[in-house]
């Protein structure tokens, strides 16, 4: 019951956030790492995601071998997996048009305070250099949704994007956040490309099922 254990648990996630931090004012619950958390679980109930690597598969591969019936196909409908890239570019394209303003290397320079150097002072140029380190992430955030959505940028986007992250979460306190983004990254690659890099890792051969449904761009 992969669908409906991930819809209830999403579901679950966005009321807490909803209720707990929207509205009772607890930043526990409202921060924004804990916002895409729930709402990538969410949204994995609108995807296959008992047709693959799950215990739904295992008992169906379980049950035809026990029938003596042919394994059923390992696909399924593509398209709750654009549900994921809409939430990663609406997040990226969010995220820059607030921080497009002309205070926000301010703010950066009070956030690395915060978590990470403290009261000291900064040398000159380290401030224009955290300024250009501040306005270039969010060149970055503008870029991103639309290097991801191409596919011939794909790819190193998402290498880009997660290194990219992985820096932010060493430097400032955003919980799962960097995690989270980069796991629903894999919205962004061709299922079976994916299924044939694990077979690979694992020495068995991989064949596209007959019929299966394209996947998208």
């Amino acid at each position: 019951r992969s669908r409906f254990a991930t819809t209830a648990l999403g579901s679950l996630l966005l009321y807490c956030w909803h209720e707990l931090g929207i509205l009772g004012g607890d930043h526990t619950y409202s921060a924004h790492h804990v916002y895409t958390l729930s709402v990538g679980t969410f949204l994995l109930g609108f995807t296959a995601c008992g047709g693959s690597y799950s215990i739904d598969r295992l008992q169906a591969v379980r049950r035809a071998q026990a029938a003596g019936t042919e394994v059923p196909p390992e696909h399924g409908p593509l398209w709750g997996l654009w549900l994921i890239r809409l939430q990663i570019v609406a997040m990226y394209v969010f995220a820059a048009w607030d921080k497009s303003d002309p205070y926000f290397g301010i703010h950066f320079q009070q956030a690395l305070r915060r978590f990470l150097i403290g009261s000291e002072e900064f040398d000159p140029a380290v401030t224009t250099l955290i300024s250009v380190m501040a306005y270039g992430s969010v060149v970055l955030e503008w870029i991103l949704p639309f290097t991801l959505l191409y596919r011939p940028t794909r790819k190193v986007s998402m290498l880009i994007g997660a290194t990219f992250h992985w820096i932010i979460y060493w430097w400032l306190s955003v919980g799962t956040f960097s995690a989270t983004v980069v796991v629903l990254y894999a919205a962004f690659l061709d299922p079976d490309e994916v299924h044939a890099f694990i077979d690979t890792l694992t020495g068995r051969t991989s064949a596209k099922p007959t019929g299966a449904p394209a996947t998208p761009g």
